[in-house]
């Protein structure tokens, strides 16, 4: 089965904070290698890393992954984290192109 999956994730400024002594950029990169990346790349999957937006009146960014788990990792790791935190329309965006792509089973 063919299956398009976004991934929104939050690249704001506030990810540069830091909770018990680790950036949460660090603490998200971690959840996403334990929980996100054992669920996705199969076979036919097409990933997208969705970016925030800069602010509201700009698209978000969207970047086709290569479907190998390292490399979907590497991407991530090369992620700045210098956004405004418009999720409401990050979101959306993602909505309405996954709406846009044809599911073949």
């Amino acid at each position: 089965m063919k299956r398009y999956i976004e991934i929104v994730y939050d690249n704001s400024g506030s990810m540069n904070y830091t909770i018990n002594g680790r950036a949460k950029y660090e603490i998200a990169l971690e959840l996403f290698e334990k929980s996100i990346l054992p669920t996705i790349g199969k076979k036919d999957d097409q990933v997208v890393l969705r970016l925030l937006r800069k602010d509201c009146g700009h698209p978000s960014a969207a970047h086709k992954l290569i479907n190998d788990k390292k490399s979907m990792l590497q991407a991530l790791t090369q992620v700045t984290y210098d956004q405004s935190t418009p999720l409401f329309h990050t979101i959306y965006d993602s909505i309405k192109e996954c709406k846009n792509q044809t599911r073949i089973d």
